[in-house]
């Protein structure tokens, strides 16, 4: 492959990075509905966790688990932000 289709593929991946961060953040609003509906706080220390270890044992790298980690913070941060906003 030349540098022009790496890039095309590249660009490609991330729309479909894209669709998914967008559809977790919805369903992450749909659960922001429900925890409030319940009384529930929206912070789950225990249940980030489990994503977190969930995501560490997936990775088969070439990201180390520590860059992994610290995409999927952000995302949860921001996915438990539209959560306090539901």
């Amino acid at each position: 492959m030349n540098l022009s289709s790496l890039r095309q593929e590249i660009d490609r991946i991330d729309e479909q990075i894209v669709d998914l961060i967008s559809e977790r953040a919805t369903l992450a609003q749909e659960i922001g509905t429900l925890k409030g509906s319940t009384g529930m706080t929206v912070r789950d220390k225990q249940r980030e966790e489990a994503v977190l270890y969930h995501i560490q044992s997936h990775n088969q790298g070439p990201l180390s688990n520590d860059e992994m980690v610290a995409i999927f913070k952000r995302i949860i941060h921001a996915c438990r932000e539209l959560q306090f906003l539901a």
